[in-house]
């Protein structure tokens, strides 16, 4: 579904902030992700006393020009998973200043005073002492890009795909160096089918759904109200049969955000690491031409390739410009912001794998 951030496993998260310091007294953190389906942004801002705070963040136009519609969240998804670390680091710096709030809670977004101007987004909210609230969004791809680039320039080296044989086949996925943490998942279709009609019904179905929105910028209640045609459901005809020596895993029928489909049956293989590395998975094949889905999240964070924050001064006043592939700053009323955010970024790809 073009509108879903369901893509493979969601990483796991820390319990606690990696570090953020609390000048202007304000404590941040932020996470973005780029996957097949679009360009995610969440920061999380929470205050120390009563205050105005202002999110800046700013889409890269590598990016911003494959974006077919923005969505606005009310909530936090990724941020949100580490909410009771985040909660006992607001708190325990709130004692450590000896400020001791009692309690840290959040405050959604009032997404209608979120502005948008050629991929710059900007919101303002007024927080008491202990209050925490999120700029949220996710630019949906009508095309993902090509190349992929780190807020200071470099290009980020992608994981890579190969599939070789005849009846014995064998998958070579080759993960670069450059990501703090990866996992990926290897799933084998126990049966794959093909089908040139679901093809064309398949993408003439996504393509609809983008067309549809018919705004630049627009909210998940927005979109619950527009009348969605129905997704069209693959067929039960297999071209193929798979044996590997996977454990038994079931998700969904299409692989990935391809067209091509499974019975929801699969032949799992699971890796994590921290480093470059080959790995090779075989498997048997009669039938069609097979098909492999690799579902791969990469973590990068501040320590990535020198995308570190950088302190923006104005006058006296000092903030920092941090994000792993896009430009955020948040700061306080008075142009005071974090020195040291805590900030990552993940990459979500879904690797359908072909021979040739």
């Amino acid at each position: 579904m073009a509108f879903s951030d369901t893509n493979g496993k969601k990483p796991e998260r820390p319990d606690e902030a990696i570090s953020a310091t609390a000048n202007g007294d304000l404590l941040v953190f932020s996470a973005e992700r780029l996957d097949n389906t679009g360009y995610s942004v969440e920061v999380l801002a929470c205050s120390l006393r009563d205050q105005e705070v202002t999110f800046s963040a700013e889409v890269p136009e590598w990016i911003d020009s494959k974006v077919a519609f923005y969505i606005l969240y009310p909530n936090a998804d990724y941020l949100g998973l580490r909410w009771e670390g985040i909660r006992e680091r607001v708190l325990n710096v709130s004692r450590d200043l000896g400020l001791h709030l009692g309690k840290v809670e959040f405050l959604k977004p009032a997404l209608g005073r979120v502005r948008h101007s050629a991929g710059r987004f900007t919101y303002s909210a007024k927080l008491k002492a202990g209050q925490c609230t999120v700029l949220s969004f996710k630019g949906a791809f009508k095309e993902m890009p090509k190349k992929v680039y780190l807020r200071n320039g470099k290009v980020l080296e992608l994981p890579s795909a190969s599939l070789s044989g005849g009846e014995e086949w064998l998958l070579t996925l080759t993960v670069p160096d450059g990501f703090n943490a990866w996992n990926a998942s290897i799933m084998v279709p126990k049966r794959l089918g093909r089908s040139e009609e679901f093809l064309r019904r398949c993408t003439e179905y996504r393509e609809n759904l983008i067309s549809l929105v018919g705004k630049r910028v627009t909210t998940m209640e927005e979109l619950a109200q527009m009348d969605v045609p129905e997704e069209p459901q693959p067929p039960e005809d297999y071209c193929a049969e798979l044996r590997a020596n996977g454990s038994d895993v079931y998700s969904t029928r299409l692989l990935g955000n391809s067209c091509l489909y499974s019975d929801g049956s699969y032949y799992g293989f699971d890796y994590s690491g921290k480093g470059g590395r080959v790995i090779s998975v075989s498997f048997n094949s009669t039938g069609c031409k097979p098909a492999v889905w690799v579902a791969f999240t990469g973590r990068l964070n501040m320590f990535s390739r020198g995308v570190a924050a950088e302190d923006v001064w104005e006058g006296k006043h000092v903030r920092s410009l941090f994000g792993v592939f896009g430009n955020i700053s948040v700061h306080n009323d008075d142009g005071d912001g974090p020195l040291m955010p805590d900030f990552e970024g993940f990459l979500v790809l879904d690797l359908v794998v072909q021979p040739g």
